[in-house]
């Protein structure tokens, strides 16, 4: 994928997160869980593309990858 900012090759990577991704038009104060493990699956995910350049992250987040 092309960045739409400078129209280099993005990289392609995911973004995931253990209790889900949303989006909001405001800031809203998140609850972090204390019991964090780093081996335990994080359970959603979507396909992101990455531009080091640019320090822009595009993502689908129709496009979920098993």
């Amino acid at each position: 994928m092309k960045c739409p900012y400078c129209n280099k090759e993005m990289e392609k990577g995911y973004i995931q997160s253990k209790h889900g991704l949303g989006w909001n038009r405001k800031k809203r104060v998140l609850a972090v869980s204390s019991g964090w493990f780093a081996d335990q699956p994080l359970e959603y995910e979507s396909v992101a593309y990455r531009c080091g350049d640019c320090k822009k992250i595009i993502i689908d987040y129709n496009q979920q990858e098993e």
